[in-house]
């Protein structure tokens, strides 16, 4: 019987930064906070509560969006720290991909 050694190559997990760069996930955020908030105008400097008055249910829906939308998965202690699109897109290129 031979036993095979898994493929180590298939179960790296990779992080967004290895597909995206800054500007295509900021790209891909904005349709998510604009389709919650209403708001066309976002840049990375955008407050989400300040800026788009959002509440922390359009953030949580902002959040589930992008795990849908980036494959990834996103923890509620790391969400409340996010206040800006700019933290927003660098937590989504610091999480590792699930695909």
């Amino acid at each position: 019987m031979v036993i095979q050694k898994p493929n180590l190559n298939l179960i790296k997990l990779k992080t967004m930064t290895e597909f995206k760069t800054r500007k295509e996930i900021f790209e891909q955020l904005k349709p998510i906070i604009s389709n919650t908030s209403g708001i066309d105008d976002i840049s990375m400097e955008t407050d989400l509560f300040y800026d788009l008055d959002l509440d922390s249910l359009d953030k949580v829906e902002i959040v589930m969006e992008c795990e849908k939308e980036f494959h990834i998965s996103i923890y509620d202690e790391e969400v409340d720290k996010v206040t800006t699109v700019e933290q927003l897109v660098d937590l989504i290129l610091s999480k590792p991909s699930l695909i």
